[in-house]
């Protein structure tokens, strides 16, 4: 199955511009619409409906910014029909109107699911968790990039205080429950968001952006991504129900 969900995922790839639904994107690869779209989901962890929706917004947003189209415009090229029908769904993506959009926030796009992604996605095991964590120091071994992500110990992401969807750094070391002398960063307090039993940090990184971030929930421009020997956890800035 595995395959065929590649093989719709190439299709709906080179249909952004079309307008095609998701009985188009079963029709492609010889499935009834009902079968596909629970397999879809079932490997993706997200609707066929709204992968389409996701990718056509996220590469007129690149457009938008890139190549200065008009808004009217960018409505058509990507099949919708009409600038109201367009706006509606890019509010719904990037929680606000393209118009409204002065701010290029990187880690809101949604890029395309490749065959690694797909592979640590199927039968993807998470546990939620929410619980608030003991307080930590970050012991900082190297600054990284997300493409070294995966190369061994935990993550620290600092984000731009600016916008919150902006990687500002990566930092690649250990949480301690001391201070050392070694440069460190102390994280207090930290809520543990979920677990994903998987070891791979650099897909658990784009896992957690594209499904569970929400800015609205963090207190500070930063999260780490935990590794042990059998999964990652991931931790972001405690918000106080008080505060």
């Amino acid at each position: 199955m595995l395959e065929s969900v590649m093989q719709s995922i190439a299709f709906i790839e080179s249909n952004l511009h079309n307008d095609i639904g998701v009985c188009d994107v079963a029709n492609a690869v010889s499935y009834s619409q009902f079968y596909f779209s629970r397999e879809f989901s079932k490997h993706t962890h997200i609707s066929v409906y709204d992968y389409i929706l996701r990718r056509k917004i996220s590469e007129s947003y690149k457009d938008l910014f890139n190549k200065k189209i008009k808004i009217v415009d960018l409505a058509f090229r990507y099949g919708f029909q009409s600038h109201e029908v367009y706006t509606r769904a890019f509010r719904k993506v990037f929680g606000e109107n393209p118009s409204e959009a002065t701010v290029y926030k990187p880690l809101a796009v949604y890029e395309p699911i490749d065959e690694p992604y797909l592979n640590f996605l199927s039968g993807l095991r998470v546990e939620i968790i929410d619980k608030l964590s003991e307080d930590c120091f970050f012991e900082v071994n190297r600054v990284s990039s997300v493409s070294e992500v995966n190369s061994g110990g935990s993550y620290l992401i600092l984000l731009s205080k600016k916008n919150l969807f902006n990687l500002n750094c990566v930092f690649q070391g250990n949480p301690s429950r001391s201070e050392n002398e070694i440069l460190s960063f102390r994280l207090s307090p930290l809520r543990q968001k979920f677990r994903i039993y998987h070891t791979d940090a650099k897909l658990a990184f784009r896992y957690f952006i594209d499904y569970f971030y929400d800015v609205d929930e963090m207190s500070s421009n930063f999260f780490m991504i935990q590794k042990e020997e059998d999964h990652i956890d991931i931790l972001v800035p405690y918000v106080s129900l008080l505060s």
